[in-house]
């Protein structure tokens, strides 16, 4: 937590190894240990990637695709052709229904409403099964109502044995007391860390009384801007010497997860496709996508008839005539800077 400029997002992407340069140190994932290295190897922070996602902000799903087709094409990407389609197609309605996602598998991206794009956004992180989950803001663009689901429905994947690392400006007191760990920021400093619950003890131990009835996340984020004097540097020395995080209790494994520990040699080992598999897959989705962009199948087909006729009555007869052979040469490079930007009409048209 913290206010805007604190350091959360550059903390994020250093523990997510997304910003490597100018950082030093490890980072300690269970039994897995990643060294940040200037000069180091990448080994360990490509093992480590793997055992982790980054879930940004921005919720950056194709809005062509079906909840149930963006799901298919990362199972295909991520689970390559290990498990059969029967396989993965029980792995994705597995995680489709805890999500609650159930009813939308039919939906495109485009139609869905901010909560369902950010679970959605989990859903396709959650196909391989990641140990630890990083996530930017989850709750940025939502209203109360559902950023309170999004954020209990992090709980219970935290109560299932995952690990969930999220930033957050200032939550509601319903949400923030579904946090198990606070790291206050302010300024690039931890002014707090420990149990949410342990925030209004630790602030009257060092003279600040938070009101009765107050929140105590808008209290310490009130704290952290200044606005009952500069306590930052202050509440940062006291947090070096004072530790009110409790340790986090040890949550009981899954059952499901219990028992394919429990087959070891036995238990299936994903590997990662091959370059073939994924260029199938990829061009399959890039031949869908392009069938179902009204500015690429329909607009641009138009445009080529015209533009056919347009050149083609321009330069009527100029094959037969020597005279006219740079009206040729004029023809097939008016040709072919015309194929060239009309291949860029559809990025152009997002973009406005």
């Amino acid at each position: 937590m913290g206010p805007s400029g604190a350091g959360k997002s550059s903390l994020m992407n250093a523990l997510t190894g997304f910003s490597t340069k100018g950082v030093t140190g490890s980072i300690r994932a269970g039994d897995s240990v990643c060294e940040l290295k200037p000069k180091g190897s990448l080994n360990s922070l490509k093992a480590y990637r793997k055992k982790s996602c980054y879930i940004l902000q921005d919720d950056r799903l194709n809005p062509l695709f079906t909840v149930a087709e963006l799901m298919k094409f990362a199972a295909d990407m991520k689970l390559g052709d290990t498990l059969t389609d029967k396989l993965k197609l029980s792995v994705i309605n597995e995680i489709i229904n805890t999500l609650g996602l159930s009813g939308s598998e039919n939906t495109r991206c485009a139609c869905l409403s901010g909560g369902q794009k950010k679970r959605l956004s989990i859903a396709v992180e959650l196909i391989d099964n990641p140990p630890v989950l990083f996530l930017d803001e989850p709750t940025t663009g939502l209203d109360s109502s559902t950023s309170a689901q999004c954020m209990q429905l992090l709980k219970n994947l935290a109560s299932n044995g995952r690990t969930i690392v999220c930033t957050i400006h200032q939550p509601p007191a319903s949400v923030y007391s579904l946090f198990d760990q606070v790291y206050m920021l302010a300024e690039g400093m931890c002014i707090y860390h420990g149990a949410s619950e342990n925030t209004v003890p630790y602030l009257a131990s060092v003279g600040l009384q938070c009101p009765r009835y107050h929140n105590p996340a808008d209290y310490i984020l009130e704290i952290a801007t200044g606005e009952y004097g500069k306590f930052n540097e202050f509440l940062a020395e006291k947090c070096l010497n004072h530790v009110w995080a409790e340790k986090p209790a040890i949550l009981p494994v899954p059952d499901r997860i219990s028992e394919v520990i429990s087959l070891g040699k036995t238990s299936v080992i994903i590997n990662p496709p091959h370059e073939l598999y994924k260029f199938g897959k990829l061009f399959k989705r890039c031949i869908l996508q392009q069938y179902r962009d009204w500015t690429v199948s329909h607009l641009k087909l138009f445009m080529h008839m015209v533009i056919g006729v347009l050149l083609g009555l321009l330069y009527e007869k100029a094959g037969n005539d020597g005279s006219k052979t740079v009206s040729n040469l004029s023809f097939l490079l008016v040709s072919t800077v015309y194929l060239c930007y009309t291949s860029l009409m559809p990025a152009v048209l997002k973009s406005k």
